[in-house]
């Protein structure tokens, strides 16, 4: 269409269907062809599959979007996704939250970093169950995670997801070596009530939790 309404030059980035019925990336660059008279009579041009090249960009920005121990998304992704969800949906009630480890310095004090480590991968992964996958679930701070849950529309919502969270965070870790009883705390606060933006609810959040 581009080249049929004058465009001289077209290129761009798109998925084909191959011979084996499976989407592949491809590059396709093309070129309109003049006769004497300035009529495009033809097309030249090239098309170049770049699936591998695609997949590995995208494996390389899925990492650089999630933290590499939890497999959630990181401090600045988390950020940008909540503030881009409000802006499309400023209109509707959306529930911040922010979790921290109960005495998470004192695990790691008995059990040592990597065992720390071992029960932040395990109670994230316990959160990630209660939920449907739509929520923007990350991680802000050494044990501290927010999970972000948009269009909600009333308070009983709200009661029964902070209690699926609150109960996943009463858990017990367990291995060969050790069977470690683990709970989390809650912080909650609300679009538009408490705040416009990732920071302000963050910030509100906070204050609820440190009264927990």
């Amino acid at each position: 269409r581009a080249l049929r309404s004058g465009k001289e030059m077209i290129e761009c980035e798109l998925r084909i269907c191959n011979i084996k019925n499976k989407y592949v990336w491809c590059h396709i660059r093309g070129k309109t062809i003049y006769d004497d008279n300035k009529a495009p009579v033809r097309v030249i041009g090239k098309m170049v599959n770049i699936d591998l090249h695609k997949k590995e960009l995208e494996t390389l920005e899925l990492k650089a979007k999630r933290d590499p121990l939890t497999g959630v998304y990181n401090k600045i992704t988390t950020k940008d996704m909540i503030d881009h969800f409000i802006v499309k949906h400023i209109d509707s009630q959306h529930i911040f939250m922010i979790i921290d480890i109960d005495d998470f310095k004192k695990i790691n004090d008995k059990y040592g970093h990597l065992q720390g480590d071992r029960i932040l991968s395990f109670v994230i992964s316990q959160v990630k169950l209660i939920f449907t996958g739509e929520e923007i679930i990350g991680r802000i701070g050494g044990d501290e995670f927010a999970v972000f849950v948009g269009d909600i529309h009333n308070i009983d919502t709200i009661i029964m997801k902070a209690k699926l969270l609150q109960h996943a965070l009463r858990t017990v870790y367990c291995d060969d070596d050790y069977e470690i009883s683990v709970s989390g705390s809650i912080g909650i606060s609300m679009f538009p009530k408490d705040g416009i933006n990732y920071n302000q609810l963050l910030n509100c959040a906070d204050k609820a939790l440190y009264d927990v």
